[in-house]
């Protein structure tokens, strides 16, 4: 399966010279779907979502505001 990974620890034991194996535990953990977990859209994590939506922001605010420093000019009233 993909994103599955095995991890294994083993018990050893030292006997008259050489090692024995007593016992061995393995634990794998398999890779979260995307396709059944609510915190993906589309193939992206919330939290990916939730940064381009904000630089997005701050990208029309950049944008309204150099379109006011460079097009509309500020005016100073004179008393």
């Amino acid at each position: 399966m993909y994103n599955a990974t095995t991890t294994c620890s083993y018990a050893t034991s030292f006997d008259s010279g050489s090692w024995n194996l007593q016992s061995s535990t393995c634990q794998t953990l398999y890779g979260e779907s995307t396709s059944t977990d609510q915190t993906f859209v589309n193939g992206f994590s919330a939290g990916e979502v939730v940064i381009s939506v904000e630089l997005f922001l701050v990208l029309i605010v950049a944008m309204v505001i150099l379109y006011h420093v460079m097009f509309r000019r500020f005016k100073i009233k004179n008393p």
